[in-house]
C-alpha cells in the first residue's frame, strides 16, 4: 500500500504525506513497544536511529527531501482515541519532515491536502497539537481512514 503517487517527494508535495506498509518495520516497532525502549535509555535513541536511517527506503526518502539531514528529535507517541494531531508550527525557513513508524494493526486518518492550510489547533494530551474538527472541513481537505495491518511508515 502506498499513497496516491509512487514518487514520495511528489506525493508529499501534492497530498501532504506519503506512506507504505512494511511488516519488517511493523515488527520492529512492536518489539520497541514490547521491550519498553524509552528515549531516556541508551537503547531508545539507537533503536529509533536504526529504524529511521538504517532502513534504506526511509533513509532515501529523508535524504531526497532533506539533503545532509540528521536525526534531530525522536519521540514515541501513543494512541489518541481518534484525535488528529500535528507538530507545533515551525518557522517558515525551517525544513522539517516528520517520519512516523507504525506498529502492526495501526489505524490512522490522513487528511489529503491539509498541508496547504493554516489549521487552528489546541494542546493535545500527548504533547502535540489537536486539530479542531471544523478545520478539516475546508474546501479541498479530504479525510481517509488507513489501516496498516503489517505496520509501516509515513512522512
Amino acid at each position: 500500500m502506498s499513497s496516491s503517487l509512487g514518487n514520495p517527494e511528489r506525493s508529499i508535495s501534492i497530498d501532504g504525506f506519503y506512506y507504505g506498509e512494511s511488516s519488517v518495520l511493523g515488527k520492529q516497532v512492536d518489539a520497541l513497544l514490547a521491550n519498553g525502549y524509552y528515549l531516556k535509555t541508551v537503547e531508545g535513541p539507537r533503536f529509533c536511529k536504526a529504524l529511521n536511517f538504517d532502513d534504506e527506503r526511509i533513509r532515501n526518502i529523508i535524504e531526497t527531501l532533506l539533503p545532509g539531514s540528521s536525526l534531530g528529535f525522536t519521540k514515541p507517541y501513543g494512541a489518541t482515541a481518534r484525535d488528529l494531531c500535528v507538530l507545533n508550527r515551525t518557522p517558515e525557513e525551517a525544513k522539517v519532515i516528520l517520519a512516523q513508524l507504525w506498529s502492526c494493526k495501526s489505524q490512522m486518518v490522513f487528511c489529503w491536502r491539509s498541508h496547504r492550510h493554516v489549521l487552528d489547533a489546541i494542546a493535545a494530551p500527548i504533547a502535540l497539537l489537536k486539530i479542531l474538527p471544523a478545520e478539516l472541513e475546508k474546501e479541498d481537505i479530504e479525510g481517509q481512514n488507513v489501516s496498516m495491518e503489517s505496520g509501516g511508515f509515513q512522512f
